[in-house]
C-alpha cells in the first residue's frame, strides 16, 4: 500500500494520519487541492541547494520521501532518489524562505513538526519554529514547477494530511 503525505496550497499540507506517518517509511507529498501532483527535487538533481517544487506525479523515486525521526519530536524528510533532505534555504526562517534540498542532515533547517489541524480530515500543518516565530510550508498554486515556500501559519488551515 502506497503511503501519502499531502501538501496543500496556501498554508495547507496533509499526511495520511499522524499515527500513520511512521519514521523509516516512504511517502509522497502531494497537494490537498490536486493529488495528481507531488513534491519533487527539481530535475532530480542530487546537488545541495536544488529547489523542491511541485510536479505532476510520475511515480518516480525523486517524488518519494523517507520520514526520519530527529529524536526531538520533529521529523526530517529525505528524498529516496537524491538522498537529500528538505530544508529551508535560509538560516533564519522567513516568508521569503524557499524549500530546497541539502545532502547532509542539518539541525534547525531540516526539522519539521506536523501539527494536527482537523483530526476528522487527518489534516496537519508542516511547520518549523525559530526565535522569530513559526513558519508553515506552503504553495502559491498547484502549477508544475511552483516553489514550496514558508509562510506565517493560519491556525484555521491545514498543512499536512
Amino acid at each position: 500500500m502506497r503511503k501519502l503525505i499531502l501538501l496543500a496550497a496556501m498554508t495547507a499540507i496533509m499526511p495520511q494520519a499522524w499515527a500513520d506517518v511512521v519514521p523509516g517509511k516512504t511517502y509522497r507529498i502531494v497537494p490537498v487541492a490536486d493529488d495528481s501532483k507531488s513534491l519533487f527535487v527539481s530535475n532530480s538533481s542530487p546537488a545541495s541547494g536544488t529547489t523542491v517544487v511541485l510536479w505532476t506525479d510520475t511515480d518516480v523515486p525523486s517524488q518519494q520521501w523517507d520520514v526520519i525521526d530527529n529524536g526531538d519530536g520533529t521529523m526530517a524528510l529525505r528524498n529516496v532518489y537524491t538522498d537529500g533532505y528538505i530544508v529551508r534555504n535560509s538560516t533564519v526562517p522567513s516568508t521569503s524562505s524557499k524549500l530546497t534540498q541539502n545532502v547532509t542532515l542539518t539541525t534547525a533547517t531540516s526539522r519539521w513538526t506536523l501539527t494536527p489541524v482537523d483530526a476528522a480530515a487527518n489534516t496537519y500543518r508542516m511547520t518549523q519554529t525559530a526565535n522569530n516565530g513559526e513558519f508553515c510550508a506552503t504553495l502559491s498554486s498547484t502549477t508544475d514547477g511552483v516553489n514550496v515556500t514558508l509562510a506565517a501559519p493560519d491556525a484555521s488551515k491545514a498543512s499536512m494530511q
